[in-house]
């Protein structure tokens, strides 16, 4: 709250007033306490000299027992100006007579009697509120005590007295200083209050932008050198008040555009799809834009003066010498395809370091662009593999066709020795006979030789080669995408027929069918769907690649289940946490070591089976104790 200065000025005088009231306090009180104790001196001096007087005549009586000429001796003595009470005791300290107002005070008592034997007692006492001199004097005649005498003097009027001197010296102490007060304000009020309440309106003024404010000189005195100095000021703010003014729309004007480029940069920043964080020499961020708030997590106004590698893990395989020599030297220097982990999952990214030009030489900061090109490594790594893929699969064709060759002039000679040996055909009986031999002699022969066991082995074997050749052929062959009915179980049969002869690994697998009779043939594209047992079936092997007690065991079922064919493979491997089964189906994720898988697998997988055949493709997994995935395909 604001105090004007004639109220601080007051306030002094009133300070003033109470330090010099005090002193003159401090003079005046033992002035009146000495003029005080002088007058009950005279006072004393009186009851003495009265007493005195009558001491001898009052002995005579109180010997004669003259109760009456005691009375009127007192009664005498009352007449003094400021007498209360006079009593008369004996010896004993017997009360005789007793005349005057306040009899209370006028007993003896025997301590009093003690002390008074040999002195006169002077006190000075309170009684009913109001101050009394206590006279108390033994009564003696040739050294004999024949009583005592005790007076009460009234202080009262001395103290009326004492008060009004008192009361008169603070009233015209008081006077004095209001007459005082009075002149000191308007003295100060006409030479320093108003001049001073004239400057502050015209300083009010020049705050509400009135800058040619003058004051009206009134005095020769230094106020009214203070008004001159000040409408000469006020002149000079005016003037330049009307240049600023003009300055300032200037710059308003410019900073308005400044600020719309700023603005536009800005847009231009944050509407990059990479992340742009700048740096200086030292590795601490100086700009941060929308992108890179969006992929860590970090405000700008956090990642502001903080090291580049706490905010961005993407950064941790640019060393900061990258960095320093890219801003020292004023070249770009780059990282393409990097790998970080992030969140425990490998990244691939790009990393650009442009040095920032054109702000002075002492302007050391980079502009760092980082792009996370994980998806197009993958991508080429897929069209890569794809690749592979159909050159092995190219390749394993034109073998199939080769093998296929041979395979069959081993069939078709293995059935003609069956029949050359084991039937009676005339050509045999021809042959035999002409050697002078019986057929019977040759089968007996063959029997004992075991060559009908030998040949229906290898009969065995050239036809299972020749089914393996066929499913190769099949599973090879690229799709047209037209839907045909098969039969479910037959398909399963045949992946698992050409993954135990292609992985000796699988061939450990123990495998357990339970198969409906009742499903019918299911309109499906049989390549694709052979396709997804087989990433199913390779992914159960690898979870179960450890296992020993219990042995490694898939369980295959097939059923019909409300218009849909249900297929269920189940292995007993190592299984997948809840995190891992929420995105075993995402693109490029992977439960493998890096470099055993790509992460397509499952996810292209669940592209066939939800797109190609509108089916659905779920997984329930328990950590330890294995994975079940559900394949649902309509039937029609």
């Amino acid at each position: 709250m604001k105090t004007p200065l004639k109220a601080k000025i007051n306030i002094g005088l009133l300070i003033s007033f109470f330090i010099i009231a005090a002193a003159f306090f401090a003079i005046e009180i033992p002035f009146q306490k000495r003029q005080f104790n002088s007058s009950q001196k005279r006072i004393e001096l009186v009851l003495r000299t009265m007493v005195a007087r009558d001491l001898a005549p009052l002995a005579n009586e109180i010997f004669d027992n003259s109760i009456y000429s005691i009375r009127a001796r007192i009664k005498k003595m009352l007449e003094v100006d400021g007498m209360c009470g006079i009593s008369i005791f004996d010896a004993k300290g017997e009360l005789i007579v007793s005349e005057g107002e306040i009899p209370s005070i006028l007993k003896i008592t025997q301590p009093e009697m003690k002390a008074i034997r040999d002195n006169i007692q002077i006190k000075r006492v309170k009684s009913n509120g109001s101050d009394k001199l206590r006279y108390i004097q033994s009564i003696k005649i040739v050294n004999e005590e024949l009583g005592f005498i005790k007076i009460c003097y009234s202080l009262e009027k001395l103290t009326r007295e004492q008060s009004y001197s008192f009361l008169i010296f603070s009233s015209m102490l008081i006077f004095i200083f209001f007459v005082l007060m009075i002149a000191l304000n308007l003295i100060l009020s006409r030479l320093i209050t108003k001049p001073l309440t004239y400057l502050r309106d015209a300083m009010g003024q020049i705050g509400s932008k009135e800058m040619a404010s003058q004051i009206k000189v009134t005095g020769k005195d230094e106020m009214g050198d203070i008004a001159n100095t000040f409408n000469r000021m006020s002149k000079e703010l005016a003037q330049s008040y009307r240049e600023l003014e003009q300055r300032n729309t200037e710059l308003v004007q410019k900073e308005k555009e400044v600020d719309k480029v700023r603005l536009y940069l800005k847009n231009i920043i944050d509407s990059m799809p990479s992340i742009l964080a700048g740096v200086d020499v030292k590795g601490l961020i100086t700009q941060w834009n929308k992108k890179a708030e969006e992929i860590t997590g970090v405000l700008a106004k956090d990642a502001e003066r903080v090291f580049f590698k706490d905010v961005l893990p993407w950064a941790q395989v640019l060393p900061l010498e990258y960095i320093e020599e890219a801003i020292s030297r004023r070249v770009i220097k780059q990282k393409t395809k990097a790998a970080v982990i992030i969140e425990n999952e490998k990244h691939y990214i790009d990393i650009i370091v442009y040095p920032l030009k054109g702000f002075g030489s002492d302007f050391e900061e980079a502009m760092l662009r980082i792009d996370d090109v994980t998806e197009h490594v993958r991508m080429e790594e897929m069209m890569v593999q794809s690749e592979k893929m159909l050159s092995v699969g190219g390749l394993a064709a034109g073998m199939a066709h080769e093998i296929n060759n041979p395979l069959a002039g081993i069939l078709q000679n293995t059935a003609v020795i069956k029949n050359r040996l084991q039937k009676d055909l005339i050509p045999n009986i021809e042959a035999v006979e002409s050697l002078g031999i019986d057929m019977d002699i040759i089968r007996s022969y063959g029997k004992i030789r075991d060559i009908p066991n030998l040949l229906m082995s290898v009969e065995t074997a050239g036809k299972r080669a020749a089914t393996i050749v066929t499913d190769m052929l099949d599973f090879s062959r690229m799709s047209e995408g037209t839907l045909s009915s098969y039969d479910i179980s037959q398909l399963l049969d045949e992946t698992i027929n050409l993954a135990t002869s292609t992985d000796n690994e699988f061939k450990r697998i123990i495998v357990e069918r339970v198969y409906d009779k009742n499903i019918p043939p299911t309109l499906c594209q049989k390549n694709r769907i052979q396709q997804v047992f087989f990433n199913i079936l390779q992914n159960g092997a690898h979870a179960m690649a450890d296992n020993t007690d219990p042995p490694p065991k898939l369980f295959l079922r097939v059923k019909k289940s409300n218009g849909y064919v249900r297929i269920e493979i189940e292995d007993n491997g190592a299984g997948m946490s809840k995190e891992q089964s929420k995105r075993i189906f995402e693109p490029f994720y992977t439960t493998k070591p890096v470099g055993q898988g790509t992460g397509l697998g499952l996810s292209v997988s669940y592209f066939i089976i939800t797109d190609n055949h509108r089916g659905t493709l779920n997984v329930e997994s328990i950590p330890g104790k294995g994975t079940k995935f559900i394949i649902q395909i309509p039937i029609a």
